[in-house]
């Protein structure tokens, strides 16, 4: 498990269970999330709903995210941060996003190839530090919001991470219907012949064929 010297299993207002894992795919779906869990206080909603929309256009197929947050990324101090970014925990990866006036920034990582997510505070400010194999990077939060986002995102990852190393389910086996007799052959091509549908001659053959001889 991640960060184990900090991490704390349960926090007020979040509880380990299925029910938490509620699928989003939308922009909208993302924010509202964020607003409920209180994971992205300070934020102006037409740019918050900008940070995930770039999120929601680069889901891949079948891909879902459960659980958003937004906050200061690569923080360094008050002063020195790149603003508000938007970040979203998927089935398969961390997707990290912030609509710019003339651009965008996007980047993700494999949820494989996050080493450790780790919390520390401050007087007012908490922050979440995510060490990858390429990088470590810093979110800036306020310091009640920060414990709370990484007490969730261990059981995220960690229930992410069990669900896809589950065994793939066996297939059924194929049951295959059996080749038809030689009798039943017969019976079918009688039928055809007392319909007109074929000559003596032709089930004459047919059955000599049938039969071996």
């Amino acid at each position: 498990m991640f960060g184990k010297n900090n991490v704390k299993q349960k926090h007020a207002g979040i509880v380990d269970n299925d029910a938490d894992f509620i699928p989003m795919h939308t922009a909208e779906e993302m924010y509202n999330y964020c607003i409920t869990h209180k994971f992205g206080s300070g934020t102006i909603k037409s740019w918050a709903l900008k940070h995930f929309q770039i999120i929601e256009d680069n889901l891949m197929r079948n891909e879902t995210v459960y659980m958003t947050f937004i906050g200061l990324h690569n923080y360094k101090s008050s002063t020195s941060h790149d603003k508000n970014f938007a970040y979203a925990i998927t089935d398969k990866r961390i997707m990290i996003a912030q609509k710019q006036p003339l651009g965008k920034v996007f980047q993700t990582v494999n949820i494989s190839n996050i080493n450790d997510i780790t919390f520390s505070s401050g007087i007012l400010m908490g922050i979440l530090t995510i060490d990858t194999y390429k990088e470590v990077f810093n979110v800036g939060l306020g310091k009640d919001e920060a414990e709370n986002i990484n007490s969730l995102i261990h059981i995220v990852i960690d229930k992410i991470k069990s669900d896809n190393n589950k065994p793939a389910a066996p297939e059924s086996p194929r049951i295959e219907s059996p080749a038809p007799s030689a009798a039943d052959e017969l019976l079918k091509y009688k039928g055809l012949l007392d319909a007109g549908a074929i000559t003596q001659e032709e089930y004459d053959a047919k059955k000599k064929q049938l039969l071996g001889l």
